[in-house]
């Protein structure tokens, strides 16, 4: 028999459930409460992050998101946010306190402690629908919010904030059973903060929708009207989250997925019997350790699980909605245990249902951590174990049934937590830097280079990415999920802040790409012999003033940093079948180089010794007027050092003209600030009428020199 449903609880009913959901949060995270203001549950890594992001968001929205995509790090590359969760759908809903308080920390623990409360409420919210008991729906809100799993994931608010995926389920039965528009909008707006939320919910959420949707189409019918309300939902979530989808697309579709991540953070078929060691269940249970891992749904979830999957017989009433809840939970385990399924470790025989949703959906592979979609599990048990709790609490009464069903959400919350660490929010800063930027905040605008980066001898600190937010200048470094390759270049061992002999064209690089100021602070790197070669060259620079000192901190502007280039002449592309180039060595790939494709290269067959030489020869003479350099992020460190560009007036010889001799740091410099994914050098020459060009690279490297691609422009 079918359980009637309730789809339209009152608004005080679902107030009353919120109320009983922050008292029991409450007292299970009690010893966050009295120092929310200055520290973190859990590890603070991510939350620092996720604070800071959380802060930014709050910003943005009264200035209706303008720029939201684009926070003052990793300059100069656009849409950085994305290097990391986005979280908007948890800033729209704690902005308030971060408005009234402007403190980050104090904001990151509200909605910490919100995503209990809302995946608690909304967790009843479909149990109640699936099946009309109050006391199974407290059950279902008890055992998503306080499962194992999330305990596990304290550190990761991201996952803490799967809170709407039931609302959205809950919506979507209301919405197919009633054909009532309030639901459909209930929908979007839930599907709209869950996407915002994570990125993964994107994924959660098709496959979650699309496996209880066709169902319920099937069980409440469907007609004319439905698919046109249907269709205008679905395209109408499409249009307002497009920002986010194409943003994350142009940030990560270039980015080769990393196949060792993707094993590593998968889940093992032995991780759903493993909890985190802090749980009681880690007494007793064996399973597979994982850091992303530890899904076990809790014993009372799995045993109401099981009632509920018990053919008909002493138990009643039951509903088909257990075989549609046990699809989605059978497929989120699919798919958690990513491209190489394994059951304690040996790999499994089944359909490889990840690798196949990552053929075919875009942006799939970037999810770097599969053991994520065991959300869904936890969502399908959570439905279960509310259809079993149905089973077992119908024939009772009153009294017995609320007693039962108190202690079954007692002994969830006992499995779902242990002793809460509170960690301080504890930001490494050295002398001089809250000075240095509150100096910074009413100086002109321009970006700012800071000293010691990532991995320069030293360490690029949160404390760093919070003054940004208060001195607005945009900041080359940053922390996200990825580092930039100009951070990566800039502190690698082909920087010209670290080789000694490129030191001299540091400067000049950098006020090509566009940097004003450079705070470099004393004694920060690990290495003192780069320390205090830079110090020294700094110093004896003509082209910096040193403007302020703050302790350990100096600070230089570099004149001319934030100049915008002069307008350069129009000139025409030299055609590449005008011109026959030639190489000292690798003949058979010098083609590549003019070939119009920058993802092919031409390279030297080793280190740059300053004895390379690439010639081009035109069909006919020509004023050559620019050389751009067109450099892929692979061969960043393949540039040539030190360049000298010769013409002949004829082919085949005669007299030389010297164009060029020196370094391309700076054109280097200034194509990374006009188009950072694929910077290009151009190196502009005079005028001078020419059928032949050497170009010689005369310095000395222990890499290749590497060109992508060149191309040619004349007057």
């Amino acid at each position: 028999m079918e359980l009637p449903l309730s789809l339209s609880p009152k608004f005080r009913e679902v107030a009353l459930v919120a109320a009983l959901f922050a008292a029991v949060t409450t007292c299970v995270m009690w010893p966050l409460f009295g120092v929310m203001p200055d520290h973190f549950p859990a590890a603070a890594s991510d939350s620092k992050l996720n604070a800071w992001v959380l802060a930014w968001g709050a910003e943005r929205i009264p200035h209706a998101l303008n720029g939201f995509w684009s926070p003052p790090i990793f300059y100069p590359y656009l849409n950085t946010l994305a290097y990391s969760e986005n979280l908007l759908g948890v800033a729209a809903v704690v902005a308030p306190v971060q408005w009234m308080f402007g403190n980050p920390t104090l904001t990151y623990n509200i909605a910490f402690l919100l995503s209990f409360v809302v995946a608690g409420t909304t967790g009843y919210l479909l149990a109640l629908t699936l099946t009309g008991s109050r006391s199974a729906a407290f059950i279902a809100g008890f055992a998503f919010a306080f499962t194992p799993y999330r305990w596990a994931q304290l550190p990761h608010l991201q996952v803490l904030w799967s809170a709407w995926l039931p609302l959205v389920l809950w919506a979507l039965h209301g919405a197919l059973r009633t054909h009532r528009w309030s639901f459909w909008l209930i929908g979007i707006v839930a599907v709209m903060l869950q996407v915002s939320s994570s990125g993964y919910s994107a994924f959660q959420l098709a496959i979650a929708c699309g496996i209880v949707g066709v169902a319920a189409a099937f069980r409440y019918g469907i007609n004319a009207a439905s698919l046109r309300r249907m269709a205008l939902a679905m395209i109408a979530a499409v249009l307002l989250l497009s920002s986010t989808f194409v943003t994350y697309y142009h940030v990560w579709s270039a980015r080769e997925p990393t196949p060792g991540d993707l094993v590593a953070y998968s889940a093992d078929l032995g991780t759903y019997l493993n909890v985190h060691p802090d749980l009681p269940g880690a007494r007793w249970l064996g399973g597979v350790a994982q850091d992303e891992g530890h899904l076990f749904p809790g014993f009372i979830v799995l045993a109401l699980t099981l009632v509920a999957l018990v053919p008909v017989g002493r138990w009643r009433p039951v509903t088909r909605w257990r075989w549609v809840y046990l699809t989605l939970a059978v497929v989120g385990v699919l798919a958690s245990l990513g491209p190489e399924p394994r059951a304690w470790g040996q790999p499994l025989p089944i359909p490889k249902l990840y690798a196949w949703l990552a053929s075919y959906l875009p942006l799939f592979d970037a999810m770097r951590v599969p053991a994520r979609f065991g959300v869904l599990a936890i969502v399908g048990c959570s439905a279960l174990a509310a259809i079993g709790a149905a089973r077992i609490l119908g024939g009772m009464g009153r009294g017995a049934r609320l007693v039962l069903s108190a202690g079954f959400c007692a002994i969830i919350v006992w499995e779902g937590h242990g002793p809460l660490t509170v960690v301080p929010n504890t930001l490494v800063s050295g002398a001089g830097d809250d000075a240095a930027f509150e100096w910074l905040v009413g100086q002109p605008a321009g970006p700012v280079l800071m000293l010691p980066m990532a991995t320069l001898g030293g360490k690029f600190t949160m404390h760093q990415q919070y003054g940004a937010l208060q001195h607005r200048h945009p900041i080359v470094d940053g922390v996200g999920r990825a580092d930039t390759p100009l951070v990566l270049w800039l502190s690698g061992s082909a920087s010209p802040l670290v080789i000694p002999e490129q030191l001299p064209e540091a400067v000049p690089f950098l006020r090509g790409l566009g940097v004003r100021y450079i705070l470099m602070r004393r004694n920060a790197f690990r290495d003192p012999g780069i320390e205090a070669r830079l110090y020294d060259r700094f110093e004896q620079d003509a082209t910096l003033n040193e403007r302020a000192r703050f302790e350990n901190v100096v600070v230089w502007e570099i004149e001319g940093g934030a100049t915008p280039p002069a307008a350069k002449e129009v000139f025409t592309r030299v055609p590449s079948q005008a011109v026959s180039v030639s190489a000292y060595d690798h003949l058979d790939r010098i083609s590549l180089a003019i070939d119009g494709d920058p993802n092919s290269r031409w390279m030297s067959r080793g280190p740059q010794t300053g004895s390379e030489w690439v010639a081009l020869e035109f069909d006919r003479p020509r004023n050559l007027a620019r050389i751009d350099f067109v450099m892929h992020s692979r061969s960043d460190i393949n540039y040539p050092r030190f360049l000298e560009i010769v013409a002949t007036g004829r082919a085949g010889g005669g007299a030389e003209t010297q164009l060029f001799r020196g370094s391309l740091l700076p054109q280097l410099g200034h194509g990374w600030r006009l188009s950072p994914e694929l910077p290009v050098a151009s190196l502009d020459l005079p005028p001078y009428l020419t059928a032949r060009v050497l170009i010689r690279q005369l310095g000395r490297a222990a890499v290749w020199w590497s060109i992508d691609e060149l191309v040619l422009w004349e007057r």
